[in-house]
């Protein structure tokens, strides 16, 4: 029997869809090798987490649409975000990486022990971004470490 998500979970999917969306964007469109290079880094740590979750989700019995919408929002902001200057994006992350890092929290809080260490490495995800948006604000050398180190675990 399937069931519907919750919106928190529902939150999380639309978030690794839209972030996997946006750094692919970002990825193929950037004049930067170094900004290539970490938007390709976070690209595969959206996907990794997207795709955990949709495994989870099915095998759980949830009902997930199909994210192509999610997706189309996603390549839209990265556009976006390419007319912007670095640091704007950079701002824009934090700010939404505190909004996410709150629900992913209570989903993990809420979460089984079958679905604890899925939630756990979604709230990992989300700090090594944030980690990653800080060091990059902060002019770090290898911001993006945090993020690389979370794809290697």
């Amino acid at each position: 029997m399937s069931q519907n998500a919750d919106a928190d979970l529902l939150t999380a999917l639309e978030s690794e869809y839209m972030g996997e969306a946006v750094f692919r964007t970002l990825y193929y469109t950037s004049l930067r090798a170094d900004r290539r290079d970490k938007a390709r880094a976070l690209w595969r740590l959206e996907t990794q987490t997207k795709e955990r979750l949709i495994v989870y989700c099915k095998a759980n019995g949830y009902t997930l649409p199909s994210g192509l919408g999610w997706s189309i929002k996603g390549v839209i902001l990265g556009t976006v975000l390419l007319l912007l200057p670095w640091q704007a994006f950079i701002r824009a992350t934090l700010r939404e990486t505190d909004k996410f890092i709150e629900v992913f929290r209570r989903l993990e809080s809420r979460a089984d022990e079958q679905g604890r260490p899925l939630f756990s490495h979604v709230v990992a995800h989300e700090l090594a971004i944030q980690r990653f948006a800080q060091l990059e604000k902060d002019g770090a050398d290898d911001s993006i470490a945090p993020v690389t180190a979370l794809l290697r675990a």
